[in-house]
């Protein structure tokens, strides 16, 4: 037979009545470890020094009595079972006993009700520990559910359906502007939203215990500025009134969003650059033919027959058409720069003069030019092409007239800076900035301004990729271009280049060119044949031995079987098979006294990652026409034939 355990304090001055009890106990079922006690001192030590199950005390003692006993346990804090057993028992004593706190008032000769009582007790304090454990348990709960609701970084509220607020922590109040969590209460929920409908219809969405309440949505601050918020919350029931609460929490997206968006039409215009980098590609093949052969043609029949007419409009068009390929090769970074060391103040003070007489006497030209701001790797031509464009833009901005500013100067960008600027990174640029006092633009024309062929203006007053144009120049240049404008107030493009090592490069003249004829021998490699075909009777016309190829790899061959001088390789960049960069370079093992003019539509093959050309590489850029084509090759071979001399 298990034997249960059982420890008594036994407050009894007689060990004989204690042993009586003790047996009493034991002979159902228990097996008991007591103490007996008859003092006070004795009790607060016994107290202190085991734990007990039970205490069981005499009413009258020499020196102690039972209901003394029951308040120094009551004083000690202890909860257990307090049964008072005497010999005699008035009814008076046991009712003020119990009164008192005592749990049961037995006689010393009757102890029938002696294990039930202590089983019952038992059974009450153990019910009572447990209340009491739940209690704290709870307690710790709620405080620590209060941290972290009062701590959280995100918004937490509780609101009724009807969109009262309930509780609000401080992270919510903070985010949305309010002074204290009573003044954002005071308001209400419909009140934060920016369109009171979606307030409603998440409601209405979210009202079955099954659904949660979420999405993004656009809230109003207490100052009236938008934000954008992710909401995730739940419906919940009051279990005292049965009435339907939402307990949400809010996060605050509205950087995060901006930064998406950013990162969305970086990665479009990307995807756009190359789709059109490779159509600018075979658009300047064929314009390459088309302006050759009607230069060709004008050079026959001469410029004043009708058909001669014709032609002009003809050359007129596919130059247009050039022009919108050099636009659609710059905004997708495609374009072959020559990069040198340039003073951007020095450009800027060069084009103003010539900015003046193409904007026109309605638009005054101001200018804060820093002096000694450094050098930046640019290609000239191309950083003019892009301040001409933001100007033109501006004079569109301005049809009744107005103010352009240029500023130029240091700057130096920092991580902070860059991490709300995606696309910017840290060091130190040159500035310059182009401020128009314009109509300005809204924020949803701002997104939009840099992608190729979106415009505003009337069909007939732009291609719209001016500006697409801009930003594809300075981000070959490795630099950032910034916009800010707000609607009557104008706009401003600033434009952040890396500073360079090296000082300032002072452009030389070349030398002079005499008319474009000569005797040399040219190896012409072009896989397009009707490029091939338009350069080959230009070169042919004016004087020169033509030695025309497909593809490198017969370029090579015919270069071991050829005899006699080559003095010139005139190749394509982009060509089947090997390319016209590795051509040059095997050929020049083999005549390095050789030189090469390459031609291209597209930055590809030729040039850095970044498109810039070369050192020492010579382009002509396609498309071209004959006279062109001509001038540069006597160029190239007469500044040869001086360096040589």
């Amino acid at each position: 037979m298990t034997h249960k355990p059982l420890r008594a304090l036994i407050v009894e001055d007689s060990a004989r009545d204690a042993e009586l009890l003790v047996r009493e106990i034991e002979r159902s079922g228990y097996a008991v470890t007591y103490e007996r006690v008859e003092t006070a001192q004795a009790m607060e030590a016994a107290l202190i020094r085991s734990d007990w199950d039970v205490v069981l005390s005499d009413y009258d003692l020499p020196r102690f009595s039972g209901p003394a006993a029951f308040a120094l346990l009551r004083a000690s804090g202890l909860d257990l079972p307090f049964i008072i057993i005497s010999g005699t028992i008035g009814e008076e004593i046991a009712v003020s006993s119990l009164k008192a706190g005592a749990h049961d008032f037995l006689v010393k000769g009757h102890l029938a009700r002696l294990i039930p009582a202590i089983e019952r007790e038992r059974r009450e304090v153990e019910g009572r520990r447990e209340r009491v454990r739940a209690e704290d348990a709870l307690r710790r709960s709620e405080a620590q559910y209060r941290s972290l609701v009062e701590g959280a970084v995100f918004g937490i509220y509780q609101a009724t359906v009807e969109g009262r607020f309930l509780t609000v922590n401080p992270a919510l109040v903070t985010m949305l502007g309010y002074d204290s969590a009573e003044d954002l209460i005071s308001v209400g929920v419909p009140h934060v939203y920016a369109d009171a409908d979606m307030r409603a219809e998440l409601s209405r969405r979210s009202l079955s215990p099954m659904e949660l309440l979420g999405g993004e949505v656009m809230w109003r601050r207490k100052t009236g500025e938008e934000i954008r918020v992710r909401l995730s919350g739940r419906p919940s029931e009051e279990p005292q009134t049965h009435s339907t609460t939402f307990e949400v929490i809010v996060e605050d997206i509205t950087e995060q969003h901006r930064l998406h968006e950013q990162l969305r039409q970086a990665q479009k215009m990307e995807a756009i650059g190359q789709l059109a980098g490779g159509v600018a590609h075979d658009f300047n093949n064929m314009l390459t033919a088309i302006l050759g052969y009607t230069e060709l043609l004008t050079d026959q029949i001469g410029p004043d027959k009708a058909i001669g007419r014709d032609l002009r409009e003809i050359r007129a068009a596919a130059k247009r058409a050039a022009a919108l390929t050099r636009q659609l090769l710059a905004f997708s970074r495609k374009q072959v720069l020559a990069m040198t060391a340039v003073d951007l103040t020095h450009v800027v003070r060069t084009v103003t003069p010539m900015l003046q007489r193409l904007l026109g006497e309605r638009i005054a030209i101001t200018t804060t030019l820093a002096d000694s701001v450094g050098s930046v790797m640019a290609d000239v031509a191309q950083l003019e092409h892009l301040l001409i464009n933001l100007s033109l833009n501006a004079r569109d901005a301005m049809p009744e007239g107005g103010v352009l500013t240029f500023t130029t100067g240091n700057a130096e960008l920092d991580g902070a800076y860059t991490v709300t600027h995606p696309g910017a990174r840290i060091g130190r640029y040159v500035m310059v900035r182009v401020a128009d006092t314009g109509v300005g633009m809204p924020p949803e024309v701002q997104a939009r301004i840099f992608e190729p062929f979106f415009t505003t203006k009337a069909h007939d007053r732009g291609t719209g990729l001016g500006l697409a144009a801009a930003y594809g120049t300075v981000k070959q240049f490795g630099g950032y271009i910034e916009v800010e404008s707000q609607v009557g107030r104008g706009t401003t493009f600033t434009i952040y280049l890396p500073k360079a090592s090296q000082p300032a490069q002072v452009q030389g003249a070349s030398l002079p060119v005499n008319a474009p004829v000569g005797t040399e021998t040219i190896l012409l490699v072009e896989d397009e044949s009707g490029v091939r075909a338009f350069v080959k009777i230009a070169l042919q016309r004016f004087g020169y031995r033509v030695v025309e190829v497909a593809n490198a790899e017969a370029a090579l061959i015919l270069m071991k079987t050829f005899e006699g001088p080559i003095d010139l390789l005139l190749t394509d960049v982009v060509l089947p098979g090997i390319g016209g960069r590795e051509l040059a370079a095997q050929v020049g093992r083999e005549r390095p006294n050789m030189h090469v003019l390459f031609m291209s539509g597209y930055a590809r093959g030729l040039e850095s990652s970044d498109g810039r050309l070369d050192a020492g590489a010579q382009l002509i850029e396609k498309p071209f026409t004959a006279q062109a084509l001509l001038t540069r090759i006597r160029q190239l071979l007469a500044d040869a034939d001086s360096s040589a001399a």
